[in-house]
């Protein structure tokens, strides 16, 4: 017993109208999810590709970075003997004050003192000559590429000098002991 009988024209009406309620209920329930989910992913993904980025080159900056501060902290260890960094400190002082048109009237190095981690190399240096003269010589052994530090100084009119000064400056350098 049929209960429904359909022409053809029908039947052909009917799968039609299922093949769009089909195809509707795919594209709402299936292929827009998707395409959702699909978009909501790939903002993540480029959110993440822009934090690995940015991390890639804060990485870059940080490496070299790490080189300069590694060759700077090198540049502080103690390399060779105490008794050759100290001749190595005069022959520099030498070389500087010959760069500032400077004569060292006395050069005395200092006992060379182990203080915790590190060795201090100090050397007393008396100088004759002008005022502006010896501030230029003091300010070329503080600044960069020396770094010497002045521990101590003293000026006093020099007797043999005409309109000079007699400067006595302690200068020091502090080298790292190797590992």
């Amino acid at each position: 017993m049929k209960f429904f009988s359909f022409s053809k024209r029908e039947q052909v009406i009917i799968y039609i109208f299922a093949a769009v309620v089909a195809m509707y209920t795919v594209y709402t329930f299936v292929y827009t999810p998707f395409q959702i989910r699909a978009a909501s992913i790939d903002s993540q993904i480029a959110l993440m590709e822009k934090k690995l980025n940015k991390a890639y080159d804060m990485m870059q900056v940080n490496q070299g970075m790490d080189e300069r501060v590694r060759q700077q902290f090198e540049y502080m260890f103690l390399r060779r003997a105490p008794e050759e960094e100290m001749s190595s400190l005069l022959a520099e002082l030498e070389a500087i004050a010959s760069k500032a048109d400077i004569q060292i009237s006395d050069m005395k190095p200092q006992q060379v003192r182990l203080q915790e981690r590190a060795y201090i190399f100090s050397v007393k240096l008396a100088l004759n000559h002008d005022l502006k003269t010896l501030l230029k010589f003091v300010t070329m052994l503080q600044d960069e590429p020396y770094f010497l530090t002045i521990d101590e100084f003293s000026f006093e009119r020099a007797s043999s000098v005409k309109d000079g000064l007699r400067c006595v400056l302690f200068v020091s350098r502090l080298r790292l002991r190797p590992l």
